[in-house]
């Protein structure tokens, strides 16, 4: 292209081109004699020429450029699924060819897309200067005029004369594109503002004067990191602007005297509810780590993750331990269920893959939704493994066989011995359930079950209800959800005189129409063993999990709601006093407030005394769930699980069997039920 030169008046036929010059159309056409004459009477001199007529094509309409040959996808050999078996056509046809690319046109759109984003970064600079000229604005009409000569030089100094002119056109509708600079700050003023001289007033109340507030480092990443800054945003509302100078552990504040004194004192304020508490990492681990467990975490990585999702500030002191400060004994409260997140303390669950053997081919899928996911398994990218399917190609509906995956199953509940000591209770539940879902695996080999597969829902919801005779369409009228409420606890093993595992605390709650816990209806539950066998079946979209759980109730259940508070206090004093303190609101608009932790009485298996407990507060889930009947004395219970920003949300389908007994036999002939839903 850079050989043709389009400017030059050659007497032959550029391709693409046409070259049409005026003085040629003289000499070839039938001109008139006036123009003849005047055009020998210039005695030889050269006429200037008239503007040339031009008419440019693109290079592919001269034909002189050749297109590029198709040429077929380099693209890496991954689906595109979002587990769901589907392979977006690669899978398909994975020799077809791809659509003519041209290099021109790639060119072309490198070029759009990058006047498209300089104009949009234009504007978006011209938005931020028009807020910056906003924030001069003063907050009363009347001003003084020391006030009013230092709003001119503000203008004049901080901003050009177009940045004003955007201003007026962007935040008033006026274009003000003749004005000289020195009119129209004035008619900003003046007329856009609406501010005149108020000659009774001091300049002491309105002159913006430029303090600054020396604080400590922590001070400084306190005020930043609680809730992302928003108590300097809410100071700069009231008319301030707050600058922070890290480096010197300072604010600069630009406001009037008497705003200046306001957000001095609420700072002031804010920093006296500064907690700071010593803390042994390393006791605190010990304390709440499975006895003879896995590899413990490091006190440098547990520190580090909690501060990913916590407003602290945390110091080394002297002797290698740590000084975490927050703002407020609640927001410590909030640490400590992180830091007990990080330690993931379940020395009763075991699970077993049992995996796919068989001969199609499988490829691994990514997960894409996180919002189901806990914060600490949300930094690991996890994927499932499954059959590729054509997104045009019906996915094939076959009865599976389990039958020789059974012994396998069996034996990762009778070889998988129990970690934890079973403590003395009322009722004792061994039950049998399968759950549908993903088993998720990241590059740790580490797995996941992935329990939300919307897909599902439609076909449970025509089951009937398990505690009447009708269908859940002929129940429009009644809402026939349950609302429970989980909060799990975590003991701290120092209070333990023997060295055992002791099993976390689950405390339910039912909830009535306002989300507000019905305390009567509290359970306390141990679950000392819960054996997981991990079943994967790519062909499938789901996978299944089948679990067996030991548990035990620490309440009795028969007793009245009288004598239940009588039993409460003799026996249980701490937790009684904790349900006392505590207010269980679980409503958006009102949050629970409750103690971080109680003393619980617990009395283990194989010990004579019984021992006093502390457990922590871990987390909490609201159940909404809904139960079906399958083949008579099978339970399905649909629900939806909500655990907020730090358990995710998601949705989950139980089969749970109703027989007393949980044998070989049983479990087989109930994994083959399910397997016919």
């Amino acid at each position: 292209m850079a050989s043709l030169r389009f400017l030059l008046p050659v007497p032959f036929r550029i391709p693409g081109v046409r070259f049409i010059h005026s003085t040629a159309r003289i000499l070839t056409q039938e001109g008139s004699e006036n123009e003849v004459n005047l055009l020998l009477s210039k005695h030889g001199k050269k006429l200037k020429p008239k503007q040339g007529h031009f008419l440019v094509l693109t290079p592919h309409q001269t034909g002189v450029m050749r297109l590029p040959k198709k040429y077929k996808s380099q693209q890496p050999n991954f689906p595109l699924s979002v587990l769901d078996g589907f392979d977006l056509g690669r899978s398909a046809n994975r020799d077809a060819s791809v659509s003519q690319v041209q290099g021109v046109d790639i060119l072309s759109n490198i070029q759009e897309t990058t006047t498209k984003l300089m104009k949009f970064k234009e504007q978006e600079d011209n938005e931020q200067m028009a807020k910056a000229i906003e924030s001069c604005k003063p907050n009363s009409a009347g001003i003084s005029e020391k006030r009013y000569q230092q709003l001119e030089k503000v203008l004049d100094e901080q901003f050009t004369l177009q940045q004003l002119r955007n201003y007026c056109f962007l935040k008033h509708g006026v274009r003000k594109s003749r004005i000289p600079k020195k009119e129209l700050i004035p008619t900003i003023i003046a007329k856009l503002w609406k501010c005149s001289i108020d000659y009774n007033k001091s300049e002491h109340d309105d002159l913006i004067v430029e303090n600054e507030i020396s604080l400590e480092t922590r001070d400084i990443y306190l005020l930043l990191l609680t809730k992302n800054g928003r108590i300097l945003q809410n100071l700069a509302r009231i008319g301030a602007t707050i600058a922070v100078v890290i480096d010197e552990n300072k604010l600069v504040v630009r406001a009037t005297s008497q705003i200046f004194k306001y957000v001095e004192v609420s700072i002031s304020k804010i920093l006296e509810n500064v907690v700071s508490d010593d803390f042994s990492i390393e006791e605190f681990i010990k304390n709440h780590s499975a006895v003879d467990g896995v590899e413990r975490m490091a006190p440098e990585e547990v520190i580090a993750l909690m501060q990913t999702k916590s407003c602290s500030y945390v110091e080394v002191t002297d002797d290698s331990g740590y000084k975490i400060s927050t703002i407020g004994r609640k927001n410590m409260n909030i640490i400590n269920s992180l830091l007990l997140w990080v330690l993931n303390y379940n020395p009763q669950i075991s699970e077993t893959l049992v995996p796919y053997n068989g001969e199609e081919k499988v490829e691994k899928y990514p997960l894409t939704d996180y919002d189901w996911v806990n914060w600490i398994s949300r930094k690991d990218n996890w994927h499932r493994l499954q059959k590729p399917v054509a997104i045009k190609q019906e996915l094939e509906v076959k009865k599976l066989d389990l039958s020789e995956k059974i012994d396998a199953i069996w034996n990762a509940f009778e070889n998988n011995k129990q970690n934890c000591a079973k403590p003395t209770g009322f009722n004792e539940t061994k039950s049998l359930s399968i759950a549908l879902g993903h088993i998720l695996e990241n590059s740790q080999q580490k797995y996941l079950f992935q329990s939300k597969i919307p897909q599902i829902i439609p076909k449970v919801l025509q089951l009937p209800l398990w505690d009447n005779e009708g269908f859940m369409e002929d129940e429009y009228a009644i809402d026939q959800h349950l609302y429970l409420v989980q909060m799990k606890f975590v003991p701290n093993l120092a209070d333990v005189s023997h060295k055992v595992n002791v099993p976390p605390l689950e405390v339910w709650f039912n909830l009535d129409e306002n989300n507000q816990a019905d305390i009567s209806s509290v359970r306390c539950v141990h679950t000392y063993s819960e054996n997981s066998a991990y079943v994967q079946t790519p062909s499938l979209s789901h996978d299944y999990r089948v679990t067996v759980t030991d548990s035990v109730d620490a309440f009795p259940e028969d007793l009245e709601s009288s004598q239940f508070h009588s039993w409460l206090q003799n026996e249980q004093p701490s937790f009684a006093k904790f349900l006392q303190d505590g207010s269980f609101c679980f409503t958006k608009m009102k949050r629970p407030r409750f103690p971080s932790s109680f003393l619980f009485e617990v009395k283990l298996e194989g010990f004579e005394t019984t021992q006093k407990i502390r457990y922590d507060h871990l987390s909490h889930y609201q159940h909404r769930l809904l139960r079906f009947k399958y083949k008579e004395d099978i339970l399905v219970q649909l629900s939806e699980i909500e655990g907020g920003s730090l358990g995710g949300n998601t949705s989950s389908i139980d089969f749970i069997s109703t027989k007393e007994s949980v044998g070989k036999e049983v479990v087989k002939q109930f994994i083959n039920d399910v397997l016919q839903f």
